[in-house]
């Protein structure tokens, strides 16, 4: 991708984004979450109705080119998203003193699906995996990319229904430039390298289905969150060992027809 001073203007003329004056968003924000890339608040702007969220980017000379163009991904894609299932795009902004940019989106008012499952009936965590599902499978049919960065944090739940978010890792599923990631691998408990494409994203999928079903955080015990910072990913991946499932009922009529999932 080419890059000159005016990529920001060419990103609006030529998708029909929406450019927000920076004035226009309230310097009252509540830090919400943080990425690679950059810092995301809960305020408001006074040309959008209620509350929206911002991901602010600061872009920096050792990592120019990467960072405009996670940001120029990220906009392209959430512009021509129109799915329920996804986080819908107002526009974006920037601060051109501090070299910030803004992507000005949908705020999700019931946080991650990680925080949100806790103390949710099997119904309702059923539902919302449907729900995972029809937005992954939008992305994937309809917009032909992979998401490359699926996890519970990056799902987020509006008024109780899943918006999948954070499309800077994104690619077309005909993007010939591979890139592979590491993903643990549940048999041998050791991480193993992955391409990160459209199998990847499902592969991830199956892990947040089994967070979903076990209700709780499967890779990451809680007497190693603290620590999981100090420790490589391997050596907790040694110690893990999944909860058993209890049977799933698929009919309260008929219980002793279930299916006994084992690990």
């Amino acid at each position: 991708m080419s890059l000159n001073n005016d990529w920001y203007d060419n990103i609006i003329t030529e998708n029909g984004i929406l450019n927000i004056p920076y004035e226009q968003i309230s310097n009252e924000r509540k830090r919400i979450g943080f990425g690679r890339y950059g810092i995301v608040y809960k305020t408001t702007c006074n040309w959008i109705e209620g509350d929206v969220a911002v991901k602010e980017v600061y872009v920096r000379s050792e990592n120019y080119r990467e960072c405009i163009e996670n940001f120029i991904n990220e906009v392209k894609i959430h512009n021509r998203a129109r799915n329920k299932r996804i986080i819908q795009l107002y526009g974006i902004s920037r601060n051109r003193e501090k070299k910030l940019y803004y992507i000005v989106i949908e705020y999700a008012n019931d946080g991650t699906l990680c925080d949100y499952i806790n103390k949710k009936d099997l119904k309702e965590r059923i539902r919302l995996a449907t729900q995972i599902s029809e937005g992954l499978s939008y992305l994937h049919n309809k917009l032909n990319i992979s998401h490359r960065d699926l996890h519970m944090r990056n799902i987020l739940v509006k008024d109780g229904n899943i918006k999948i978010s954070d499309f800077g890792m994104s690619k077309g599923l005909d993007d010939k430039n591979k890139s592979f990631g590491l993903l643990p691998t549940f048999k041998s408990w050791k991480l193993s390298a992955f391409a990160l494409d459209k199998v990847s994203d499902i592969y991830s999928l199956g892990v947040i289905l089994l967070k979903l079903s076990n209700c709780r955080r499967t890779l990451f015990p809680k007497e190693q969150t603290r620590k999981r910072e100090k420790t490589t990913m391997t050596s907790i991946l040694k110690e893990l060992q999944f909860k058993p499932l209890e049977p799933v009922y698929l009919s309260t009529i008929k219980r002793n027809h279930h299916i006994d999932i084992q690990f």
